[in-house]
């Protein structure tokens, strides 16, 4: 009985010795900072970038006008990625 008891699938596992929890959060607390990173390197390339294209696209040559455009509108929803992933990371959805 005390076998039984002491071999239960009800009991709570027991942590390898191999597993360092300091190394994990440290793990975390980085994952936080480069969330926090992601997230503004999004918001500046999503301020910046129309900023900048706006002025060129006005100057009105054909193949700038082109190549702006095309930059804005494939980058801002890469940056919106980036945010949302550095939201998340900071949040804390992908610790270990």
């Amino acid at each position: 009985m005390v076998w039984l008891r002491r071999n239960s699938i009800f009991q709570k596992p027991q942590t390898p010795p191999f597993v360092h929890q300091p190394i994990f959060s440290q793990m975390n607390t980085l994952k936080k900072a480069f969330g926090i990173a992601w997230l503004l390197a999004g918001i500046a390339t999503i301020v910046y970038l129309p900023l900048h294209a706006a002025p060129i696209i006005a100057a009105g040559k054909t193949e700038d006008i082109v190549f702006w455009t095309i930059m804005v509108f494939i980058f801002i929803p890469i940056a919106l990625g980036f945010c949302l992933f550095g939201w998340y990371a900071w949040k804390g959805e992908y610790n270990g």
